[in-house]
């Protein structure tokens, strides 16, 4: 009898381990997946051409507000 339950034990902790090992690749291969994709849009905004500001804008007094709290 104390075989069997050893056996089943034995059985019960390789299904958990190979569902452990399973749980990480998965979550492994999520993780490699959104790096490449966060480096592809980094890449793609990288690459946009940036144009400079208006004139029209530069000349205008930045504006400062000043909140006085009592």
């Amino acid at each position: 009898m104390l075989s069997v339950v050893a056996a089943l034990w034995l059985i019960l902790e390789e299904i958990l381990m190979n569902r452990s090992k399973i749980v990480a690749i998965i979550t492994g291969a999520i993780s490699v997946i959104l790096a490449i994709a966060y480096l592809i849009i980094v890449q793609l905004l990288d690459y946009r051409d940036m144009q400079p500001a208006p004139l029209g804008q530069l000349n205008q007094l930045p504006v400062i507000l000043f909140v006085y709290i009592w």
